[in-house]
């Protein structure tokens, strides 16, 4: 038989752990902040790359000063709707920001060994009408998962049941990754909210929430939160607008 121990020890944070990846959020939705103010049309990849990097790599140095730089990394990133309807590409440097939508922001960072997300789907300056129902399909499935989100449930009940939500909103050709992941160490790690996890949740594990649609010619439809499995539920610590009106920026 084999078992990989080393995982399983880390599928519950200590309280310290939390407490550090509270902080790591804070970094991140500092991030965020920076992005969604610099990002405009014709704006290129590279520059709010470095405005939003340069934002959190401050804020953290400032906070810990002996941060581990080894163990720390940052990245913000758009992608613009001419790449959204992809998750696996990965934007050029020179690549412009358009306007309208569906933009797909990417906020991610290891703050001293921890690593945390935050994404968000919106748009510059107006909303094409295409983009009304996915947009809303995908935030009902992701209603569905914070309400699914307790100790005791489990992991591939979760994505199953989110799932169903985008199909049979007709958009099953549509789905291109889980519903969510662990978070940890590194940015990637169990338990994953996915198909063929039978685990259940506890207190104490920290996930992302992400169900995504994307759709070829139109754009990708993803909102990403680092989220902590509490005694009773789950709590968002990572925070972003989640309103369209709020994921619509005026120009």
């Amino acid at each position: 038989m084999v078992a990989d121990l080393i995982e399983d020890v880390r599928l519950v944070k200590t309280a310290y752990e939390i407490g550090r990846t509270v902080h790591a959020c804070s970094i991140v939705n500092q991030g965020h902040r920076k992005l969604l103010e610099v990002t405009r049309p014709g704006v290129m990849e590279v520059l709010i790359y470095g405005e939003v990097v340069r934002e959190m790599m401050g804020k953290t140095l400032m906070e810990i000063p002996n941060a581990n730089l080894i163990v720390s990394r940052f990245i913000g990133a758009v992608w613009p709707p001419s790449l959204s309807h992809d998750p696996h590409i990965v934007p050029t440097p020179m690549t412009v920001m358009e306007e309208g939508g569906p933009h797909v922001s990417i906020v991610t960072a290891q703050v001293d060994g921890y690593g945390v997300e935050v994404e968000r789907t919106f748009f510059l300056g107006r909303v094409p009408e295409q983009a009304l129902r996915p947009f809303g399909v995908v935030m009902e499935a992701r209603a569905l998962a914070y309400e699914l989100i307790k100790p005791g449930a489990v992991l591939e009940e979760i994505d199953r049941q989110v799932r169903q939500v985008l199909i049979d909103a007709g958009y099953e050709s549509r789905i291109l990754h889980r519903t969510g992941h662990g978070l940890g160490i590194t940015g990637h790690e169990a338990p994953y909210l996915a198909l063929g996890d039978s685990r259940m949740l506890l207190p104490g594990m920290l996930i992302s929430i992400e169900p995504g649609l994307y759709i070829p010619g139109q754009g990708g439809y993803r909102h990403s939160d680092t989220v902590l499995v509490t005694e009773t539920g789950c709590l968002r610590l990572s925070d972003a607008p989640d309103t369209l009106e709020g994921l619509t920026i005026a120009l």
